[in-house]
């Protein structure tokens, strides 16, 4: 071959591996940047049904907590005849929660029968300042010195031992949600 024909053949194949080159990253480019809108978008909706869910959850609670502030018994600052289920958390999460009736001077009984001190507590005092829905958390329980997330709203009416109703949540229940 001489000397013109092999400069226009490496021409042609330097031409030629240049455009694939190029056309290659264009396609890449192109498919990395579709690939990555599918996912920004996959993530969002993941994100806003999980939010969703989580809201429908704590609306729920909230739900329970206006149910049995409404009961005479607990406006009376006692419990009603609760289902096992409701008076003891569980171990393993299963129950993952625990009622509270609040009193005037911040005194707690929890549904389980025991009581402790929620006078310098964020949400009892967010609540006695006119909040109706608080959830706070985590904290760390001081019925049973676990971690919790308190959603705490206000029993409706004047009682001396019934403020306010709240509800502690074991954290480990948003896992499952």
């Amino acid at each position: 071959m001489k000397a013109g024909g092999r400069l226009r053949f490496s021409v042609t194949l330097i031409s030629v591996l240049a455009a694939s080159i190029v056309g290659g990253i264009l396609v890449y480019s192109t498919t990395y940047d579709t690939l990555r809108r599918s996912y920004n978008q996959m993530l969002n909706r993941s994100l806003n049904q999980g939010v969703y869910v989580v809201e429908s959850y704590l609306q729920n609670q909230f739900v329970l907590l206006t149910i049995y502030a409404s009961e005479p018994q607990v406006q009376a600052g006692q419990f009603p005849d609760l289902p096992e289920w409701l008076k003891f958390p569980d171990a393993e999460g299963l129950n993952p929660k625990r009622l509270n009736i609040i009193d005037r001077q911040g005194k707690a009984l929890t549904s389980a029968g025991t009581t402790f001190d929620a006078s310098d507590r964020g949400y009892f005092l967010r609540v006695r300042s006119g909040a109706k829905n608080v959830v706070e958390g985590p904290l760390v329980s001081r019925a049973d010195q676990l971690p919790v997330i308190v959603l705490a709203q206000p029993i409706p009416g004047n009682h001396e031992k019934a403020e306010v109703l709240t509800c502690s949540i074991d954290p480990r229940v948003f896992r499952s949600l």
